[in-house]
């Protein structure tokens, strides 16, 4: 099935279906014609975002979180934004771990 791009927002977790990052988590940043502009936080921090194309990806997490987007989209240290990034895909895999965690938390 491919993903419909008007269905992908910022802010939205993805995963990677293809290439050498596959099974990888990141942060939808923006939507550019049929690329999702990604982060991680480390392999592609916010200096080195990754373009990425919506056919192969998939969402994991349908509710744009704002608040991260507000933070990464403000002038500051990408450093401690990239970290916030990654703080927030490692709560989502303890998320799938267990019910402890709401995503609402961060």
């Amino acid at each position: 099935m491919i993903q419909e791009t008007e269905s992908l927002r910022p802010g939205q977790i993805v995963c990677s279906k293809a290439g050498h990052d596959k099974g990888r988590l990141y942060l939808v940043v923006e939507i550019a014609a049929d690329r999702a502009i990604l982060t991680d936080g480390k392999h592609r921090p916010l200096g080195r975002l990754k373009p990425k194309n919506t056919r192969h990806i998939k969402i994991i997490e349908h509710h744009a979180n704002a608040k991260i987007l507000q933070l990464i989209n403000q002038p500051g240290d990408p450093g401690s934004m990239n970290a916030k990034v990654r703080e927030l895909l490692a709560l989502y895999d303890k998320k799938k771990a267990g019910p402890d965690v709401k995503m609402e938390e961060i």
